[in-house]
């Protein structure tokens, strides 16, 4: 059937030179006022058409003419709003409200005080939407005590609904609304005094109904956010849904399996939309969500060639763990590499990091063996270089060899303290060569930004057993490469320590740690003698000693006794110490914290240096060897210091805290 012609209007023809296309064809307009006559329908049927509307086009319906709002104002129109809210399973009005105004409270976000700002919050207590300016203005909204100054009696409380205030300025406080004290006063004031009792019994039961509405309207209120909440989480799973077949029909179904915390694919913001994903909007999208996948899948080839590293790591602990538990590393008297450090030597980094196709065993580390020596050197001179930072040369790079800087760093006068994480506040003090094996240059916490999702490097790992009020708990820490980050040089300690050296009868500029430590002397220190308190130590060995000068009766002593002297101390032989009847009495100990497990070493069980009587306790229990050997079975650490050096006398049994696992009496050293 061929398409209608259009009407054309008769206007004139064209004449003479006239150009032709100004006068193209029309369409005529409609006749206007075709609808006029829609007013006079019947009105069933305009209940009809009413009644499959929802409540808010009703209140629109309302607004838009006289005539709706005449028609649908009027009590015969009630039902319609009725059918509506009903089929909206909205709850009843609450009392001293219409329908319409009902509707307007649920639907409109128009705040009721001030009819400009909006407010998405409905108090269903005051039966009333309150923006945020009007609910802080001070004027709309008053507490219990603006009620009460404002000149009216507390009888009028009872008869205004109130609540506790969940914002600032009224937090936790009563609240009323202002427009509801003025009309409860104007009313009481305006009746006879015969009257009152009744209004008053009245708004009484009015409050009480209406708390009884607004929890039934709260809960319904609820209800309804959750039903939403679980629409929009329908729709998001169902956008998801169709998302994640797109990706796998692209490739990128193994990717998605592997996505682990904190990424994850329904969180991205073109996912956990609640629009339908259709092919035009899958258009739009595409390009972002395959680029999130390629970032993915990225993850995932790392995240396994880390897995893999590590199980690499394993097969390599051996390599380490024979070399130093050999004739080169036992006894131990030079500073050996941790595991992390023996991964960052360049060949050992390299056969870890092999493709992934390559197989790695413990044959592939059979080249490395070799170079082992000379990469330890070369370590060993990293290290030291470290130190002398740290202790603070003034020209480093004068010591061209090895046994140069440490001839300097055995000097007795570079006295180092630690602040680690594991002396809990209390620095420890430090003399080379026990400062290369010191657990904290080696040991460290778990990185705080460390994901229990990512893969962890297992063989790095070290439990520490710590005890507390009695009981034991294991710590998890982790290994790390050798530096001096809680390392530092007390420089007011230091020059302590020099005249200290100086009192004890040596040169500080060539005394070494071992000259102090040969002579067989104890120290009593006069200058706090007298001061000590109960549980003080008196007599010392001269690295006890040193503690000791780093204490509080000597950090609290003015500068002007800085300066130590011979006068200062009494050299005590080992021997008269020991046969003082006296001395007897009080508790002599020493520090015998010095012993290492072989067969735990450098496994995460690895014991923390201990005494000799718990060393030999730990391989009977865990290893089940009841006479263990000395290089064989235990060794001791690098730096020990000797017993009588450590030597504490302490006066009084107060100090029997400390842990017996820390101190060894000096009967049993």
């Amino acid at each position: 059937m061929a398409p209608k012609r259009l009407r054309v209007s008769h206007s004139a023809r064209p004449s003479g030179n006239e150009d032709l296309t100004k006068n193209k064809p029309t369409r005529a307009r409609g006749k206007l006022g075709r609808l006029e006559g829609l007013m006079d329908m019947p009105l069933d049927v305009w209940y009809e058409i009413f009644a499959h509307l929802y409540p808010l086009d009703l209140l629109h319906l309302a607004r838009s003419t006289k005539a709706f709002r005449t028609i649908l104002m009027c009590k015969s129109s009630l039902f319609v709003w009725r059918i509506a809210r009903i089929s909206e399973s909205l709850p009843e009005p609450m009392p001293g409200f219409s329908e319409p105004a009902w509707i307007n409270l649920l639907y409109e976000a128009i705040c009721h005080l001030c009819h400009r700002n909006i407010s998405r919050t409905i108090d269903f207590d005051f039966g009333a939407r309150i923006c945020s300016k009007c609910y802080e203005d001070g004027k709309s909204v008053l507490n219990e005590y603006d009620v009460i100054i404002d000149g009216t009696s507390n009888d009028i409380l009872d008869m205004i609904p109130w609540k506790f205030g969940i914002r600032k300025p009224h937090k936790n406080e009563i609240i009323y609304l202002k427009r509801d004290v003025d009309e409860v006063k104007a009313h009481i004031l305006s009746l006879p005094e015969d009257q009152r009792e009744v209004y008053s019994q009245q708004r009484r039961l009015y409050v009480k109904e209406m708390y009884k509405c607004a929890n039934r309207c709260n809960d319904w209120l609820r209800r309804q956010s959750r039903n939403r909440e679980q629409e929009l989480t329908r729709l998001r799973d169902e956008r998801k849904s169709a998302i994640y077949k797109k990706l796998v029909a692209l490739g990128y179904e193994g990717d998605l399996e592997s996505i682990i915390f904190p990424d994850s694919l329904e969180e991205h913001r073109l996912v956990k939309q609640t629009r339908p994903l259709t092919e035009k909007v899958w258009d739009n999208i595409h390009d972002e969500v395959v680029a999130f996948m390629e970032t993915m899948r990225n993850k995932r080839l790392l995240r396994e060639h880390t897995e893999l590293v590590f199980s690499r790591k394993a097969t390599a602990v051996s390599v380490l763990r024979t070399y130093k538990n050999s004739s080169v590393g036992l006894p131990y008297t030079t500073i050996l590499p941790s595991l992390p450090d023996f991964y960052d030597f360049a060949p050992v980094k390299h056969i870890l990091e092999l493709p992934s196709e390559v197989v790695v065993d413990i044959k592939s580390f059979d080249d490395i063996i070799p170079q082992l020596p000379s990469l330890v050197r070369e370590w060993r001179e990293h290290i030291h270089d470290e130190l002398l930072r740290v202790a603070g040369h003034s020209n480093p790079s004068s010591l061209t060899s090895l046994d140069q800087k440490i001839q300097w760093l055995e000097l007795a006068r570079n006295v180092f303290i630690c602040n680690g994480p594991i002396h809990l506040g209390h620095p420890k003090i430090l003399f080379y060569p026990g400062v290369l094996s010191h657990v904290c240059c080696t040991v460290q916490q778990w990185p705080d930004d460390s994901s229990l999702t990512e893969p962890y490097d297992k063989t790095v790992e070290w439990v520490r057993t710590t005890h507390f009020f009695g009981a034991a708990y294991d710590d998890s820490w982790c290994r790390c490469a050798w530096n001096t980050e809680h390392l530092s040089i007390n420089r007011r300690l230091s020059k302590t320590t020099v005249d200290l050296i100086r009192c004890l009868g040596f040169d500080p500029e060539t005394a070494t740690v071992q000259n102090l430590d040969e002579p067989l002397f104890y120290y009593r220190c006069k200058i706090c003698a007298k001061e000590c308190e109960p549980g003080d130590a008196e007599i010392y060995g001269w690295r006890a000693l040193v503690h000791h000068l780093n204490g509080y009766w000597h950090t609290a002593i003015p500068t002007k006794r800085v300066d130590l002297t011979p006068k200062d101390f009494e050299k005590l032989t080992v021997q008269s110490v020991k046969r003082n009847k006296i001395l007897k009495r009080y508790r002599m100990e020493v520090d015998d914290r010095a012993w290492c497990c072989i067969h735990c070493r450098d496994f995460p069980s690895e014991v923390h240096p201990t005494t000799l009587s718990k060393i030999q306790k730990h391989i009977d229990d865990q290893h089940s060897i009841t006479e263990p050997i000395i290089n064989q079975d235990y060794y001791e650490n690098l730096g020990a210091a000797p017993s009588h050096s450590t030597f504490r006398c302490l006066f009084d049994d107060s100090d029997a805290e400390d842990s017996e696992s820390q101190r060894t009496p000096i009967n049993s050293a």
